[in-house]
């Protein structure tokens, strides 16, 4: 069996960045996560101010993943749902979802990922979530030092 030595790859555009602050979201309506805060953002393509979305202008296979910490508040029965969706279409990569009774933990974290194929000048990738509660008010809950909430993605190849 022959090893493959993969070197000189470079692994962008790329970004990561993370939910600052609590964003409350209105029961079961799929929501975009408002990820402001840019760890690193190696071509200026992640926008964190207005759109939230990752545009990166180089074409190739590009692996994104996100985590959405979501609460449904104490005591409630909810479903938590995590997407990151390429230009705008609800189906492109959805997470699965947890479901639990009023006796379990009152916040989850999914996570989602996978690979997309970005074309490097119209496409790009945003992060959706959703919760569906019994009662309460849900959020995405976002720390600045904790970083519960994050999104991210980098260039693996044409």
């Amino acid at each position: 069996m022959a090893l493959i030595k993969a070197t000189g790859i470079k692994l962008t555009p790329s970004f990561e960045a993370y939910l600052s602050v609590v964003q409350t979201v209105s029961d079961n309506v799929h929501t975009k996560v408002e990820i402001d805060t840019e760890l690193f953002d190696t071509d200026n393509a992640y926008d964190n101010s207005t759109n939230y979305r990752f545009t990166p202008q180089v074409a190739g296979k590009y692996f994104c993943y996100a985590r959405l910490r979501s609460t449904a508040g104490a005591n409630n029965t909810a479903n938590h749902f995590a997407y990151i969706q390429k230009n705008g279409d609800s189906n492109t990569r959805i997470a699965g979802f947890v479901s639990f009774t009023a006796d379990k933990p009152d916040n989850y974290t999914q996570h989602v990922g996978g690979i997309q194929e970005m074309n490097g000048s119209t496409d790009y990738i945003e992060f959706y979530g959703r919760v569906d509660d019994s009662s309460g008010s849900p959020d995405f809950i976002g720390n600045s030092t904790q970083r519960y909430t994050a999104f991210g993605a980098y260039r693996i190849g044409d």
